[in-house]
């Protein structure tokens, strides 16, 4: 009891704090103002908000609609408008209204990504106090802050993410059987597709990538990474029937042309340390506002500190070498397809291969 409650406390710090960061803009008019509302990208939600409820009290196909882009349309699978939101937040729709249901979503989307990163720390670490800031430099980093002060939910809604990683760790430590597992990482995938098809695409890709680095590196936990492959797989056919009516309109509306454009412009170098305007303390004072791209690549020279002291005491141990490995790819993958140095190309890298796919 102890622990949920602690837990619950955690919870409610994050949830306040998100609203000292936006939710005060809209606190004297919550269904008339919205957070972020000068980007113009929460109409999108604010739409999807209304729509959801609308097509489904009318029985119409919620996953088709002809009341914009008329005549012909569009399939809603393909946009980013959070269908899986706007179901869970029908009753706050249907009492205050979609713009009060897009509020809600903005200021607590942060909080539970922090939440449930802090639950996979608590998991790792037993350590109240180092969950609460590992939960927070998850949540709150510079790249949710970012997209939360534009408005964009289906990047901010990464609250599944570390429960995904949450499920996975506890099989490989002989927590959960193979079935245990399949289950509960079907229903997160096929919640992730509900949400958001970017992170769903981005956590299949991670998992490609781990799993075989962690095979690697990890060898005292082979065994239990072999096995994992098996129900990580039935997950996939789990979460495919679970979410089969998404999965379904989805195929139907596969666009044309190539299936990964890799990004013309990544994060620049120097942005793992200077914080670019949009997220620094004190604004464009302390800011890097030449930077062309990488505002939600800041980490910080105090976390890098972290990882640095974390190596320090750790490294001779397999989990910790897959860590470091996974964020040095991590952090190249965030650099694009061509090293920017101060706002100046340098030359391209390994993710340009990657552009004709």
């Amino acid at each position: 009891m102890r622990r949920r409650l602690v837990d619950a406390g955690v919870l409610t710090g994050y949830a306040l704090l998100s609203f000292a960061y936006v939710g005060w803009e809209v606190v004297s008019h919550p269904g008339r103002y919205l957070i972020a509302g000068y980007t113009g990208d929460p109409e999108y939600f604010v739409w999807s908000y209304a729509w959801w409820p609308h097509a489904i009290g009318h029985a119409i196909n919620p996953f088709v609609s002809h009341a914009i882009y008329a005549p012909s349309g569009i399939n809603l699978t393909w946009t980013a408008t959070t269908p899986g939101l706007a179901v869970v937040l029908t009753p706050v729709t249907l009492l205050f209204g979609p713009a009060v249901s897009y509020n809600v979503a903005a200021i607590l989307l942060p909080a539970l990504g922090a939440w449930t990163a802090y639950l996979l720390c608590r998991y790792r670490t037993r350590s109240v106090w180092a969950s609460v800031v590992g939960g927070y430099l998850f949540g709150f980093s510079s790249a949710i802050l970012l997209e939360q002060l534009q408005g964009n939910l289906h990047v901010t809604a990464v609250f599944l993410l570390p429960l995904i990683a949450l499920v996975i760790v506890r099989f490989v430590q002989n927590e959960l059987t193979g079935w245990g597992l399949a289950w509960r990482l079907g229903l997160l995938l096929a919640a992730q597709l509900w949400i958001s098809t970017e992170f769903a695409f981005t956590a299949t890709l991670l998992l490609v990538l781990g799993i075989p680095l962690a095979l690697w590196l990890v060898r005292e936990r082979r065994a239990r990474l072999r096995a994992a492959v098996r129900p990580i797989l039935g997950a996939y056919v789990l979460g495919t029937l679970f979410a089969a009516p998404f999965v379904v309109y989805a195929l139907i509306g596969l666009p044309p042309g190539p299936f990964w454009t890799a990004p013309a412009l990544g994060s620049d170098l120097l942005s793992f340390v200077i914080p670019t305007a949009n997220v620094a303390v004190g604004g464009s004072q302390w800011a890097a506002s030449h930077f062309r791209a990488g505002g939600g690549a800041y980490v910080g020279l105090p976390a890098l500190a972290i990882v640095i002291a974390y190596w320090l005491r750790t490294r001779g141990r397999g989990t910790t070498r897959f860590l470091l490995v996974a964020l040095a790819v991590t952090a190249l993958l965030a650099l694009g397809t061509e090293l920017q140095v101060a706002g100046s190309n340098e030359f391209a890298l390994p993710l340009r291969l990657t552009e004709d796919l």
